[in-house]
């Protein structure tokens, strides 16, 4: 019997979720992903891609004395996203260009996965999301190759990509203007201008902005809800913030850990109550996998 998951979301936290489902559960699921758009609309596709150290972003500032350093590397969300949906569909999932408003519109599905980010706040109702305006940059500036960043609430940060040089930005907390600002523009390239003189007077090819899905901490974990009188299982992974490159990974192996358990508990009750059909008796298979 091959169970049925329904992910929402193809950004890089829903797709990196779908791509882990299918490494670690192999090719017995159908799995479909339902978004509204995908890259290059996506919020992910305006980040540079940055990887860093999430312990160290969290870090309060006064224990930072100067500063630190280390070697890591950027993932292109522009990049990364067509890759991660190539892989996918590859393994036989499935894209479908569709607005979830309602969990209800999946109940066929054995199990949710819900990777909307800032969505959430509506999809969920969970008021403790809420956007991080970021405003960016991008300029022509082959000569700058290493990653410079001021972790100040409204610091500034350079960080190359292949094609360009991403000059940032700004953190602002319930801010849902996704338009470029006069204000905004001068600050980024007067800050990174500061960092790297050369910076000034470098090219422009776009100013963007996307709206990173804050939370106080991630959400990752199962939720049996009971919508319509049938338990639907949801796993939730969201608010991320701008940690979504960093963190897309490892939550998505959490997901695939948390997908294998609900997956063998439907597919063992499956089997005890129903041998191998998918009829009558689903509300006392539901009950039991909850109690």
């Amino acid at each position: 019997m091959k169970c049925r998951v329904a992910v929402i979301g193809a950004g890089v936290v829903g797709l990196c979720s779908a791509v882990r489902i299918q490494d670690s559960l192999g090719d017995d699921l159908e799995i479909v992903i339902y978004t509204e758009d995908k890259s290059p609309n996506t919020t992910g596709d305006v980040a540079a891609g940055f990887w860093a150290p999430y312990f160290i972003q969290n870090t309060p500032t006064e224990k930072i004395i100067s500063g630190y350093h280390f070697v890591s590397v950027t993932c292109e969300p522009s990049k990364l996203l067509p890759y991660l949906e190539k892989k996918f569909v590859n393994r036989g999932g499935k894209i479908i260009i569709k607005k979830i408003e309602s969990f209800s519109q999946l109940n066929e599905y054995d199990l949710i996965i819900n990777c909307t980010g800032l969505y959430s706040k509506y999809l969920n109702s969970d008021d403790k999301v809420r956007p991080i305006r970021g405003q960016i940059a991008r300029v022509e500036a082959p000569w700058q190759f290493d990653i410079q960043m001021d972790d100040s609430d409204d610091g500034h940060y350079i960080i190359p990509n292949q094609d360009c040089v991403i000059l940032g930005g700004t953190h602002q907390i319930n801010d849902w203007n996704v338009n470029p600002t006069n204000v905004d523009t001068t600050f980024i390239l007067d800050g990174c201008a500061q960092l790297v003189p050369a910076l000034k007077g470098a090219k422009i090819i776009k100013h963007q902005v996307g709206l990173r899905p804050g939370r106080d901490f991630v959400k990752l974990e199962l939720e049996n809800r009971n919508v319509d009188g049938k338990i639907i299982h949801i796993i939730h992974n969201y608010g991320h913030g701008g940690c979504g490159v960093t963190l897309c990974y490892g939550c998505g192996g959490e997901v695939a850990e948390l997908a294998r358990v609900v997956l063998r508990n439907i597919r063992k009750m499956c089997k005890k109550y129903l041998g191998n059909t998918r009829q009558s008796s689903l509300l006392e298979l539901e009950l039991e996998f909850i109690y």
